[in-house]
């Protein structure tokens, strides 16, 4: 694996070839205090002995990267099919999906197309078998302010359906509150992803604060970490492109905005030290 890096006046970052995973993000913000939105998961520094049973996302997962095509590794049990918008009912995933979790990019060797001061572009070719031919990504600094800008480049081999996603992970230590901008809707999982999921299966909700509960009450989602041991995935439909993540002990925020593609985002909250992901853009892509 091969670690490439960006320094200017208002912070610093890495980029990691396996998975072309960005962080740790370290932004300054009035010249001089430090702050790390972007969480490092705390096995990376491990022996490889102690990961060859993990897929390769998992063996040194961090910070923001796409997932092409993005997807479950494993069948997920009772799925609400009639809950899906779509005109064919859903099948199950591709090999491509099943043998590399969230697609073959990110679990896999990225390569470098050129660097700058403020710029790192990177590659990764999938196998010949795919229709996927390749994703180029560019990471771009703001010289003038505490602010990165990602670009994704999708080269397909063959016209065909792709669900694909962008992956920021966001730390909770010291608690964080979830601002969405404005959505049509939210969903839960319309089937059973996690036993420890409390969320009504697939309920709809218009607030994070209310969002509907297995015992037929609801609850507010919006402050992390949740006191239960719990990975609970949510769906918001109609997005405007925005998303703030409010670090509440650090006293910073965190704006994702200007998602080209801005139709779905999918919440996954986790508890304790375990981060928050953000995933934006589930539907259904076609080159």
């Amino acid at each position: 694996m091969v670690v490439w890096s960006l320094s200017w006046e208002h912070g610093s970052l890495e980029v990691h070839s396996l998975g072309g995973m960005v962080a740790p993000i370290r932004f300054k913000l009035n010249g001089s205090r430090e702050v790390v939105p972007f969480r490092v998961a705390p096995w990376v520094d491990d022996p490889i002995s102690k990961k060859v049973h993990l897929p390769g996302i998992l063996h040194n997962l961090r910070g923001e990267w796409p997932c092409v095509p993005f997807g479950a590794p494993r069948k997920i049990d009772a799925l609400r099919q009639d809950l899906f918008c779509m005109d064919e009912p859903l099948v199950e995933q591709s090999v491509e999906q099943s043998e590399y979790p969230h697609g073959y990019s990110s679990n896999n060797e990225w390569k470098l197309v050129s660097t700058d001061l403020e710029t790192i572009v990177i590659e990764c070719n999938y196998p010949t078998t795919s229709a996927i031919e390749s994703l180029r990504r560019v990471v771009r600094v703001d010289p003038s302010a505490p602010r990165v800008d990602f670009e994704l480049e999708i080269r397909m081999r063959t016209t065909t359906d792709v669900p694909m996603g962008l992956h920021p992970t966001f730390d909770v230590e010291g608690g964080i509150r979830l601002m969405p901008g404005s959505f049509k809707f939210g969903m839960t999982f319309p089937g059973n992803l996690e036993p420890s999921s409390q969320t009504e299966p697939g309920a709809t909700f218009t607030s994070l604060k209310e969002v509907p509960h297995k015992d037929a009450t609801s609850a507010d989602l919006t402050t992390l970490p949740l006191s239960d041991k719990t990975e609970t995935l949510l769906q918001l439909c109609g997005i405007d492109g925005t998303f703030e993540v409010h670090h509440l002990s650090q006293g910073f925020i965190s704006r994702v905005t200007n998602w080209i593609f801005h139709l779905n985002l999918v919440v996954v909250l986790g508890f304790a030290a375990l981060p928050l992901c953000i995933i934006v853009d589930l539907q259904r892509w076609k080159t």
